[in-house]
């Protein structure tokens, strides 16, 4: 058998047009949360009780805001983790919430968001039954019986998210239920937009399934990504009202659904990290490209939400070199670049804007399911076969949910020495220090990213 292999830690670095600063992620096997330098070296850990949940904030007080994934777990589809925590700088635990409702199956999802005033907005799941649904409007016979078995468990019905606010001390200030606004209208949730068989439990149990919050302050609004219908949509908190939705009109009735080798008016394919950016203008979004028609590939986009066009995008002109069908991560750095994870082969780098974006900075994760870093990756460590609600088959050992960089300048970095980073493993290669890594950049100036074929101007059409 053949054995591809790429290297592990940081392959790119330019220290002229990144965004410097630290980068926040939690491995996913481990129980510890990280802190690295731009040159891959860990320069502050917080150590937990529980795998993460699926990643963790950085508040500008130096508290730490992270996902759990508690043992026992009352649903084990979907991502559910059951969780989280806050911690201060020095890793003392200050919050601890779970949501795991074994009797009702109501359990905290996977996703979570905190807000300026202390609170934390999470997505959780709640069950209803077959006859529930069909009493409000699912065609009758198009939910199994027996619902779906995971890891032993069975799980019968539908599963709905919906949104808590958290305050410091646990109490449910605000909620908000997607069963309360399932309908045929515009601003509402079709029962009976349901994927293909093909998508497994995602067709059946698993039906619109919220991967990400974000808030933004300045209009009070809620922003969910929708990972199964192809698209984002935008709450008003205080009316609990559907105001905008973009990705899939086929949702609502509004556009052609995708077909064989047709994308239709579908723009996102299993989308992920839905975030408010330019003053809540527009939204930066990860579409992961998942079972898209006209093939798979990942890329960023930004989109106004007030023209819905994309008014940015970034994807490798290889579309293997960027793309992970599930979860991943985007955000807008301060100096307009952005940071993109791609959760399948564990690999996080920046681009610049404009409209042939560079990438400035590179890095692949060292840390394996099992536990072990590793200077290299190849064909052996992929999950070839998982039954895990958790990771999905032909994701790479060495998956990150999510990732935030953090600036030099961020006020919990105040008072603090991150001058002394420690390598992640010793036997790990400053890549980005070697030839041709170190030169890459320069010859790429030199000689410009040629535009792809299909937009060339074709000189025989003159």
């Amino acid at each position: 058998m053949a054995i591809h292999g790429i290297p592990t830690g940081v392959h790119r670095y330019d220290k002229e047009l990144v965004c410097e600063g630290y980068n926040l992620f939690s491995p996913y096997f481990r129980n510890e949360t990280h802190l690295i330098n731009m040159e891959g070296e860990i320069v502050h850990t917080w150590k937990t009780d529980y795998f993460p949940g699926l990643f963790a904030h950085l508040m500008p007080n130096g508290d730490l805001v992270r996902g759990i994934r508690v043992p026992n777990q009352a649903v084990l589809f979907a991502g559910t983790t059951g969780g989280f925590e806050r911690y201060d700088w020095d890793g003392n635990l200050l919050q601890r919430y779970i949501k795991n409702d074994h009797e009702t199956q109501q359990v905290l999802s996977h996703a979570f968001c905190p807000m300026p005033n202390g609170n934390t907005i999470v997505i959780c799941l709640e069950k209803k039954s077959n006859e529930e649904a069909y009493a409000k409007g699912r065609i009758p016979g198009t939910l199994p019986e027996d619902g779906e078995w995971f890891e032993g468990k069975q799980h019968k019905g539908l599963f709905l998210d919906y949104l808590m606010e958290i305050d410091k001390d646990n109490n449910v200030v605000w909620e908000w239920h997607l069963w309360d606004h399932v309908g045929d209208a515009p601003d509402e949730f079709n029962l009976n937009y349901i994927l293909p068989p093909a998508a497994h439990y995602f067709s059946t149990v698993d039906w619109v399934h919220f991967n990400a919050v974000d808030y933004d302050p300045i209009h009070d609004r809620v922003c969910m990504t929708c990972r199964n219908f192809g698209e984002f949509v935008i709450v008003d908190r205080k009316t609990g009202k559907l105001i905008y939705r973009w990705g899939n009109p086929s949702t609502h009735l509004r556009g052609r659904k995708p077909g064989w080798l047709d994308d239709g008016d579908q723009q996102l394919f299993g989308p992920h990290c839905g975030t408010f950016i330019n003053e809540g203008k527009h939204i930066l979004i990860h579409d992961n490209g998942w079972f898209r028609p006209k093939g798979n590939r990942s890329r960023a986009l930004e989109v106004d939400i007030e023209t819905g066009k994309i008014v940015w995008s970034y994807e490798s002109h290889n579309p293997q070199n960027f793309t992970s069908p599930y979860q991943s991560s985007v955000q807008r750095l301060p100096n307009g670049n952005t940071l993109i994870c791609s959760t399948g082969s564990g690999q996080i780098f920046e681009v610049t804007p404009g409209p042939q974006p560079r990438v400035v900075w590179e890095f692949v994760c060292p840390w394996l399911q099992d536990g072990r870093t590793v200077n290299y990756l190849d064909d052996t460590d992929v999950l070839y076969s998982t039954t895990s609600h958790i990771i999905k088959e032909g994701h790479m050992k060495n998956m990150i949910h999510r990732v935030y960089r953090y600036a030099k300048d961020y006020p919990a970095f105040q008072g603090k020495d991150l001058s002394h980073g420690v390598p992640i493993d010793p036997s790990i290669v400053r890549l980005w220090e070697m030839e041709p890594f170190k030169s890459g950049y320069a010859r790429a100036k030199q000689n410009p990213w040629p535009q792809p074929i299909a937009y060339r101007e074709n000189p025989e059409t003159k």
